[in-house]
C-alpha cells in the first residue's frame, strides 16, 4: 500500500441518509477515524461503521439507522486520527514481512500527516515577523486581561 494523498480531514453535507460518506483517504484500522455530526464526535459500531479500513481503498463511513447526519452544509467531519505509537515489533535473524515493513511507514507517513494538518490549522505567526521566540507565543495571562484583544 502507498499513502497517496496528503488528505487527513473531510467536511461532508449530511443528507438524513445512512450514506455511505466517502472519507477521501485511508485509514489502517476503524478506531483511526474519529467522525463528528454538527459538531459531537460519534462512536464506532454505535453510530457508524467504516468500511475498507486496512485495505488500499479509501474508507467510508455509513451511519447506523436512528444516527443519519441531518441535512446541512459541511455538518459531518471525518478526520484520521493515528495514535502516536509504533507497535510493530521486527525480530532479529527473522525474513522481513514487505507488507508489514510498508504498513509501518504507512502509519508513520500517517502520523506526519495529521501533525502537519494540525499546524496548518493553528494560530501562527508568519515567517516575517521578527522577535517572536517560544516566550512571546505562550499565553500567560488571564482570560480577563485578555478579553476583547487579538490573539
Amino acid at each position: 500500500m502507498t499513502v497517496t494523498t496528503t488528505t487527513t480531514r473531510a467536511e461532508l453535507n449530511g443528507n438524513a441518509s445512512a450514506g455511505p460518506f466517502q472519507c477521501g483517504f485511508r485509514v489502517l484500522t476503524k478506531n483511526d477515524l474519529q467522525v463528528y455530526v454538527a459538531g459531537v464526535e460519534k462512536d464506532v459500531d454505535v453510530h457508524y461503521t467504516v468500511a475498507n479500513a486496512g485495505t488500499t481503498t479509501n474508507a467510508t463511513v455509513t451511519f447506523t439507522s436512528g444516527n443519519f447526519p441531518a441535512s446541512g452544509t459541511a455538518n459531518v467531519v471525518l478526520v484520521r486520527n493515528v495514535p502516536n505509537t509504533q507497535t510493530t515489533n521486527y525480530q532479529n535473524n527473522t525474513a522481513l514481512d514487505a507488507e508489514t515493513l510498508e504498513t509501518s511507514f504507512d502509519k508513520g507517513t500517517m502520523q506526519i500527516q495529521q501533525l502537519s494538518s494540525g499546524t496548518d490549522r493553528a494560530l501562527k505567526f508568519g515567517d516575517t515577523v521578527t522577535g517572536v521566540t517560544a516566550s512571546v507565543t505562550d499565553i500567560s495571562t488571564g482570560a480577563t486581561s485578555r478579553a476583547n484583544k487579538i490573539l
